[in-house]
């Protein structure tokens, strides 16, 4: 909900298509045999992160002749809780 997530040249404004299209012509030269990206809700609902789950995504589809693993990133929750505090102490306008 930060207003820079609006700014055009944020990650978040990318079209998918675009940096899809990047990264599967990273993927198609290097040729993973594993990625690794977010969730759908980018771990923690970090914007960026969201887009690089769908960015991710899409680049897969367009390389699924290459079938590499694909791992999405995990914390235990208690993890996630006391992040969330210690966010909260330097950004008290986070929402819980």
């Amino acid at each position: 909900g930060w207003p820079s997530n609006d700014a055009p040249e944020s990650f978040w404004q990318t079209p998918v298509e675009k940096g899809a299209a990047r990264l599967a012509e990273l993927m198609r030269h290097y040729r993973p045999d594993v990625v690794v990206t977010y969730d759908e809700n980018g771990f923690y609902g970090h914007p960026d992160h969201i887009q690089a789950h769908r960015i991710t995504m899409a680049a897969l589809e367009m390389t699924e002749d290459l079938a590499p693993k694909v791992y999405w990133t995990t914390m235990p929750r208690s993890a996630m809780r006391r992040f969330g505090e210690i966010m909260r102490e330097f950004h008290p306008d986070m929402p819980e």
